[in-house]
């Protein structure tokens, strides 16, 4: 897979999140259709991004260019995957806040979860434009 490759899919994936975040934000009591949306989030997250790796995001170091290019590139890998690693981590925390949204019945309890939703989406859409921004151009 090609850098161009990985900009586009976290490209795309950094445009569900900010159109959740504003479906989120504008769908106060719509609990079923947020958790439809998310699912559909979360099946393009997985099918983009959750699959990408070090191995198959093309990020292996030709053997003839200058030591401190690679070492540049060694670098790029290393903040990536911690970056994917935190969007993993961040998409399972953002679905069981999203279970705990359909469980809710008090209105402060669905606002407070829904605050939660978008305090998460929020960091991955800080972990996308960051993963993007430092992808070799």
């Amino acid at each position: 897979m090609e850098i161009q490759s990985l900009d586009s899919h976290y490209g795309i994936f950094l445009e569900n999140l900010e159109a959740f975040k504003v479906f989120l934000e504008s769908s106060p009591d719509g609990k079923s259709a947020i958790a439809e949306r998310f699912t559909d989030l979360e099946q393009m997250y997985r099918e983009k991004i959750l699959i990408l790796t070090v191995e198959n995001g093309d990020r292996s170091i030709p053997k003839d260019i200058p030591e401190t290019i690679s070492q540049t590139i060694s670098q790029h890998t290393s903040q990536w995957q911690s970056l994917h690693t935190e969007t993993h981590r961040t998409m399972r925390l953002l679905q069981t806040d999203i279970i705990f949204l359909q469980a809710s019945r008090k209105e402060t309890t669905i606002q407070q979860r829904q605050a939660a939703c978008l305090t998460k989406i929020e960091h991955l859409i800080a972990y996308c434009q960051q993963i993007l921004t430092q992808l070799p151009k």
